[in-house]
């Protein structure tokens, strides 16, 4: 155990290094030439397909990493194969973001574990294929393709469901099946792991023990054969990791050597650090390993909680004891895995599935069984498409019911907790009680007992254990992309401001930072400013809706309608004030009672948050047409509409007096934000501050009205 610990903090320390991203620049265009290295992943929701080359040039000059590249068109599905050496010329180029916001996700670093360090994007018609080369790999690939192309007729109610299953292709898999699958704590069963290794290798095995091959050249054709459903399927760390560790067990088993579940993780996990130690940072692999590694440490403490129950009869079990004895085991396999990767799970997606171990424990078996009977249909296909039909209805039945388990567990309030991530101190306890309460180390079942218990204690502590009470006001100028979103942190409680776009990033920064949200302020109906809000309300179902008055009198999209559909808004107009705490205070100065907007931009909800003498002006995206008739006086200022010239008057300016304005933007077609807007700033001495450039902006104020600004990133990078 010494020597691994040791291996590993050298690991970590080269990994460290690893991790360390070349300072590069990249024109905005270039001609790229690249070999295709994955299997390409069509995006249908985005009209695109996302390629990986390897050996890139670019302008003729070799670039020494891979690049990312996204292929757009209507037919972009199928176009492009691994081992196609690609021509683009006049490509789009652009250095990846990292991480912008507090708790966000940096696409730099998922790129970089990957090799790849700058993005393209070009158009189906303009790619040139140059030349193609064949390979094992790309065989696989096209058979895999040509598996797919079944799948509609054989599981007409849940193909993509089955490809996901099957063949690890969740790209026709629908987000609100996935999302239910996330909430009922199932989602591994649609995300190819260690559980489906293991049913593929039964799967082979089975399928060669029919031929009467002897038990070594079996176990040797059925490693072979799951190693090449890895690759198939998309060679994902996690799955490496399952093909990895059967082929141990595989060889253990033959050679008569011990082998032990542990022994074999740390061995696996020591190659794949070798082979790429950036995968530590990669999702699936944690999450993959520490599963393993719970189940390995906690089984047995859990388990010992059912006494083993033997029936005394002489012809063996009753079918009570039975049954008993496999769901205290079911039951005991799932509770360690989820008491394992409890704080990656907080840390991670700030929210546990509450009724995984239950859910898991039904679900299952049933999604098992799919397995087998998915499986077999499609083989049987080629013999006979009648069977192979008969065998898919019956799967497509088993998932219905299972899809109807999922999607009511998933509409229960309390299915998904929102937790924050915890302290490195608690984790480290966390996991020294883990490996203590173990049988590796503790034998004792009664010190083993007592150790669990203090474990699920501080699991519990961990989770329930609240917020530090924020003090003062804290405005969180969140980066949303081409679009606005801000957190108003106003002491005990927080305020969201304009929720962004039909994305995750302002409900992911509330539940990662531990927020008590008491209310979300939509400015007006436009998706760049109201397109978050089914997200947070998932997650905030009891937070207040305050709108303008003239909300009504807009166009409010099916997304947004649907989101606040049946929610009981308040509507707002000059002169209201809303309270945020004892000393902070949301006072509206637009649009007035009465007011008819010519465009929603015009009915925009302005509030001015006062704490003190401290003040911060959120203006939506109000224009120059009425801001002039905007009475109100504060140091900071969020720019209307991202900096556009029709906004940010100069009668506007000399009102307001800000001292700090900040932009949320990010590239777009319309030039915001504009000379124009950023010149009335510059010319009254105030400072700009831009969402694009720092990332998520923090103002801090005090009621002296002083203020402190940070930003998540250095402006430039």
């Amino acid at each position: 155990m010494l020597l691994f610990l040791c291996v590993l903090f050298l690991f970590s320390f080269y990994t460290s290094l690893r991790d360390q991203r070349p300072v590069l620049s990249v024109n905005k265009k270039g001609d790229v030439t690249g070999v295709v290295s994955n299997n390409p992943i069509y995006q249908p929701d985005k009209n695109r397909t996302a390629l990986y080359l390897d050996e890139v040039t670019i302008d003729g000059e070799e670039f020494p990493y891979k690049a990312y590249v996204y292929m757009y068109g209507n037919n972009a599905e199928n176009v492009f194969e691994y081992g196609q050496t690609l021509h683009l010329p006049e490509a789009g180029l652009w250095l990846p973001d990292g991480q912008t916001n507090p708790d966000g996700f940096d696409f730099a670093s998922y790129l970089w574990r990957k090799g790849m360090a700058v993005c393209a994007s070009s158009s189906v018609s303009k790619a040139e294929i140059v030349t193609e080369s064949a390979s094992l790999k790309r065989s696989l690939y096209r058979f895999k393709a040509y598996l797919s192309e079944r799948f509609d007729d054989i599981f007409p109610k849940n193909a993509g469901v089955m490809r996901a299953l099957l063949l690890g292709d969740r790209t026709h898999l629908d987000d609100d099946t996935y999302e239910s699958f996330q909430d009922a704590g199932v989602a591994h069963l649609v995300a190819l792991s260690g559980l489906h290794v293991s049913c593929v290798a039964v799967f082979f095995e089975s399928l060669l023990l029919l031929f009467l091959i002897p038990a070594k050249p079996r176990g040797a054709i059925t490693v072979i054969l799951v190693f090449m459903y890895t690759v198939m399927t998309g060679a994902s760390a996690s799955l490496m990791r399952s093909a990895m560790m059967y082929a141990f067990f595989v060889a253990a088993r033959f050679t008569g050597n011990p082998s032990d579940l542990l022994t074999r993780l740390s061995g696996v996990f020591l190659i794949q650090l070798i082979m790429n130690p950036l995968t530590i940072h990669d999702t699936g692999m944690q999450l993959s390993y520490l599963s393993v590694l719970s189940l390995a440490l906690m089984y047995k403490p859990v388990r010992a909680i059912f006494p083993y129950v033997q029936s005394k009869r002489e012809d063996g079990d009753s079918i009570p004891v039975i049954l008993y004895n496999r769901f205290a085991d079911a039951f005991s396999g799932s509770a360690a895995i989820q008491l394992g990767t409890l704080p990656s799970m907080s840390a991670l997606f700030h929210s546990v599935p509450v009724l995984s171990v239950p859910v898991n424990l039904l679900v299952v078996p049933l999604g098992l069984i799919t397995v087998y009977l998915g499986a077999s249909a499609i083989i049987l296909s080629f013999a006979s498409m009648p069977m192979a039909l008969i065998l898919g209805r019956v799967t497509d039945a088993v998932w219905t019911a299972i899809l109807y388990l999922t999607n009511r567990v998933s509409d229960l309030s309390f299915a998904m907790m929102n937790v924050r991530a915890w302290k490195s101190g608690i984790v480290f306890l966390y996991f020294a009680l883990m490996a203590l309460a173990s049988p590796y180390i503790t034998e004792k079942k009664r010190i083993s007992g007592a150790l669990t218990a203090s474990l699920f204690c501080l699991a519990v502590a961990a989770i329930l254990w609240p917020a530090p009470v924020h003090k003062g006001l804290d405005i969180v100028f969140l980066d949303a992309g081409y679009a606005d979103s801000c957190v108003v942190l106003a002491e005990r409680d927080a305020f969201v401001f304009d929720c962004g776009k039909e994305n995750e990033i302002t409900a992911d920064y509330l539940t990662g930072s531990g927020a008590n949200v008491k209310g979300v302020f939509i400015s007006h109906p436009d998706i760049d400013h109201a397109g978050g809000i089914g997200e947070i309300l998932k997650r905030y179902p009891e937070a207040e809706i305050y709108v303008s008055e003239c909300w009504e009198k807009m166009d409010v999209g099916e997304v947004v309608a649907e989101a606040l559909e049946g929610r009981n808004l308040h509507y707002l107009s000059t002169g209201d004030a809303v309270t945020l705490s004892e000393e902070i205070t949301a006072h509206v100065v637009w649009p007035d009672a009465g007011f008819t907007p010519k465009e929603d931009n015009d009915g925009s909800l302005v509030l001015n948050i006062v704490y003190g003498n401290a003040s911060a002006l959120l203006t939506g995206d109000v224009t120059e047409r009425v801001d002039k008739q905007i009475q109100a006086d504060a140091d900071i200022l969020k720019v209307a509409h991202h900096g556009s010239k029709k906004a940010t008057s100069e009668t506007f300016l000399d009102a307001v007096t800000p001292v700090i304005a900040v932009i949320s933007v990010s590239s777009n077609g319309h030039g915001h934000p504009t000379e124009e807007v950023l010149k009335r700033l510059s010319d009254r001495n105030c400072a700009v501050y831009r969402t694009d450039q720092s990332g998520a902006i923090t103002i801090s104020m005090l009621e002296d009205g002083t203020y402190r600004v940070k930003t998540h990133i250095s402006p430039g990078g």
